[in-house]
């Protein structure tokens, strides 16, 4: 009883740690990606359309404009068509493309 329990517990573990350790890539993946399309519409001055949790809650803003990236911090500046400057989170964005 106790041989047959054993490969199974293993089995049941290692599905639970790729599991794990594919979202983080997966996570990881969407940093970096998020990272380089602001990054190119900063160097272009091109608008975006950003959505991103704000509150456990989805924003999207359309026609923003990095305008700043703290790669230290994650955090990037947007201004908006009224000039306001707000900051988000790389880590909060769930998508991002540039509007042209």
């Amino acid at each position: 009883m106790c041989s047959l329990f054993v490969p199974r517990f293993k089995e049941r573990l290692f599905t639970r740690c790729y599991h794990e350790v594919t979202k983080m890539y997966n996570l990881m993946d969407d940093i970096l990606e998020h990272s380089i399309v602001l990054a190119g519409a900063l160097k272009r001055n091109w608008s975006v359309e950003i959505v991103f949790l704000k509150n456990n809650h989805h924003m999207r803003y359309k026609y923003v404009v990095p305008v700043h990236i703290d790669h230290e911090k994650q955090i990037v500046q947007l201004q908006r068509f009224d000039e306001r400057i707000f900051d988000i989170s790389i880590e909060d964005i769930i998508s991002c493309e540039v509007m042209i």
